[in-house]
């Protein structure tokens, strides 16, 4: 008998509706705490001059923000593939956890009002959605970049799927990561950085999972 710790698994879909709200619910608590906690001592470093060259697009407050409907469509779009969604919700959760300990250890503000005081939005809506994010999503909680972990997690839910479901979240995704440079919110590195949290919380979380009787690890 194996003494591993191993996570239970969603075992219907109720459980997997369930485990979708409480992941959300933990994902925001643990990053508006981190942001809370260091709003008033969070640093700006130097931003290099190939990266201050990244144009400021406003239009890509879409793709920004098209990450929050992606994490829906991804988790039911893996239908009833329950391991893999339990994988999923408790890889989100330790990202989000090991994020918010890495915000906290080490707070950065991206130096965003440098690059977008003086842009011209011409589509109103837009322009009113630009300002809404502003003030609800302060350039803190930086490094890792959430956009990338999440829209990487995404991808890993689908796994190699051909449909095109899993295509336009890769597309959406792949845009998502970009719009984390173009809309101002993350340093450079942040990107990377979350690559390496995302792979490090899907390969934790599979492996807490263990084997399950007649199935394959995801």
């Amino acid at each position: 008998m194996s003494l591993e710790p191993r996570l239970p698994l969603l075992a219907n879909p109720r459980q997997k509706l369930v485990g979708g709200l409480l992941a959300i619910a933990a994902c925001a608590l643990l990053y508006g705490g981190a942001a809370a906690l260091t709003a008033e001592r969070a640093l700006v470093v130097g931003v290099p001059a190939w990266e201050r060259a990244i144009p400021y697009l406003p239009l890509s407050v879409w793709a920004y923000l098209a990450q929050y409907p992606l994490l829906v469509v991804a988790y039911y779009g893996a239908g009833a593939d329950l391991r893999r969604c339990s994988r999923f919700v408790y890889a989100l959760v330790f990202v989000q956890a090991a994020a918010a300990a890495t915000y906290l250890a080490f707070p950065l503000r991206y130096p965003r009002d440098e690059s977008t005081a003086n842009a011209v939005v011409a589509d109103p809506l837009t322009a009113a959605l630009i300002e809404r994010v502003h003030s609800l999503d302060a350039p803190v909680n930086c490094l890792p970049s959430l956009h990338v972990t999440s829209s990487l997690l995404c991808m890993a839910l689908l796994g190699r799927r051909r449909t095109p479901l899993a295509f336009a979240v890769r597309a959406v995704a792949l845009a998502s990561i970009v719009s984390t440079l173009t809309f101002k919110q993350h340093y450079a590195i942040d990107l990377p950085a979350g690559a390496l949290y995302a792979a490090a919380a899907w390969w934790a979380a599979g492996r807490l999972l263990g084997r399950s009787s007649g199935q394959a690890r995801p």
